[in-house]
């Protein structure tokens, strides 16, 4: 298993980096509204554009590096898959012809 994971590792690590931004874009959108809500209107419209373009560019950043950590964990299930098939096959090809007669 130590095996498969040292060979996907760089996988892996590109998963959790773009995760983690995700995370964090998609955890930021609560306090957004509440700067939002709070916000002293009589200041002008000025920062509730400001506010509301802040929102669209973390749901955009969220929705961007979701589907590059989809892409990444897609990769990393191919990767893992055929390094196993590859291990069974070679392991089924090296039994002797009376050995793998014998076996189910």
């Amino acid at each position: 298993m130590k095996k498969y994971l040292n060979k996907t590792k760089s996988i892996i690590l590109i998963q959790i980096l773009t995760d983690a931004i995700y995370i964090a874009a998609i955890a930021s959108i609560p306090y957004i509204i509440k700067l939002l809500i709070d916000y002293d209107y009589s200041k002008g419209s000025k920062g509730i554009v400001i506010f509301i373009l802040m929102y669209l560019f973390v749901v955009v950043v969220g929705m961007l590096f979701q589907y590059i950590s989809q892409l990444y964990c897609w990769k990393f299930r191919k990767n893992f898959n055929i390094l196993i098939k590859e291990d069974i096959f070679k392991s089924i090809l090296n039994y002797s012809y009376k050995k793998f007669t014998n076996q189910n």
